[in-house]
């Protein structure tokens, strides 16, 4: 079972409305935008299939891709020409696979482990033609992680616990944009996100007749997104003393 914390959701939903319209008005440097991430498994980098056996029981945690991803609110200030700072709030959802085997007798199951992100990124754009760019960017990420995870039935029960409240993390990533006067940013790249701790804790017990097992892992959290981004327009401020004008 997992429970959304309603508050922290609906707080986030506010910003990604409100927040671009009282930007625009305070900074004309300030750029707002919105992104969708899917989370892919990787096994180098310690995102993909959990396998364990014991006494003949198969125990099987699997990251899922697409159905994880990550998504919010991007705020870019620009410092210069060819650098910005970049910051935001995303919602993370690591959808996992849980598969337990006994002989011939399979158990399988799922659970999310949700988690907020604020980046803060530097920038540095290298520009490729009139309206296309490539940027990289590096910097770091806080995570926070509002609640445990818990499932179960009549064979299993499952406890993924989180590690901290809070972890910090490694935040890279590369991508190109197209650039519009009037219709805004497109954005497509690649991210790499690393915690620098593991996020939280899974311990699985199953029970059948005799059989008894318990395995406990570690999930790191770290994950490969491909970034699709938009950027709305820049307001431009009216001059009500230009010339020509009444």
């Amino acid at each position: 079972m997992l429970i959304f914390p309603l508050q922290s959701i609906v707080i986030l939903l506010i910003s990604i409305v409100f927040l671009p319209s009282a930007s625009y008005s305070q900074n004309d440097r300030v750029t707002v935008g919105l992104q969708y991430k899917p989370i892919f498994p990787s096994a180098t980098f310690n995102t993909g299939q959990i396998s364990r056996t014991r006494n003949g029981v198969d125990f099987l945690v699997d990251l899922v891709p697409f159905a994880s991803f990550s998504a919010g609110m991007i705020i870019r200030s620009e410092i210069t020409e060819k650098f910005s700072f970049e910051s935001g709030i995303n919602l993370t959802m690591r959808e996992y696979q849980l598969s337990i085997t006994e002989r011939d007798f399979t158990l399988n199951d799922g659970f999310r482990l949700l988690g907020y992100e604020v980046p803060v990124l530097g920038l540095v754009y290298i520009k490729l033609g009139e309206k296309f760019y490539m940027n990289t960017s590096f910097g770091s990420s806080l995570d926070f992680f509002p609640s445990n995870v818990i499932s179960e039935d009549n064979f299993f029960q499952h406890y993924t616990r989180k590690k901290n409240w809070i972890v910090l993390s490694l935040l890279a990533n590369l991508g190109w944009e197209y650039r519009t006067e009037l219709n805004g940013y497109y954005y497509l790249g690649a991210s790499y996100h690393m915690p620098f701790t593991e996020i939280a804790n899974t311990k699985i017990r199953y029970t059948r007749g005799m059989v008894s097992e318990l395995v406990e892992e570690k999930l790191f959290g770290t994950y490969l997104t491909v970034d699709i981004r938009y950027f709305f327009e820049k307001k431009k401020k009216y001059n009500k003393y230009k010339s020509g004008a009444e």
